[in-house]
């Protein structure tokens, strides 16, 4: 239990660590960039947008995860072998004949 725990951590943090980069990555912006002589080079972007995508909201994300934080506590916590309220009794009748 204790292996798939700490395997467990191990991957929960490397998606952690992967979607940081990815942030880091999204986050960049081409509108302060210099040349090579390191001048700021002005860039100007006009985007329009006429179409609302449901995945863009960011509350459906933090819904999402939640739905998933529970599933996975609640997988976890249903692999137990070591339950106390389960008593086995084993009962073995002898049978002698004359």
């Amino acid at each position: 239990m204790k292996r798939k725990t700490e395997n467990l951590v191990y991957s929960l943090s490397l998606l952690f660590f992967a979607l940081l980069q990815t942030a880091g990555a999204m986050a960049q912006d081409a509108s302060g960039s210099g040349d090579k002589e390191g001048r700021v080079v002005s860039v100007t972007k006009t985007t329009t947008t006429t179409t609302h995508q449901w995945f863009t909201e960011p509350w459906v994300w933090a819904v999402g995860a939640l739905v998933f934080i529970l599933l996975l506590v609640a997988l976890l916590r249903g692999n137990r072998t070591g339950r106390t309220d389960i008593h086995r009794t084993t009962i073995r009748r002898d049978v002698h004949t004359d």
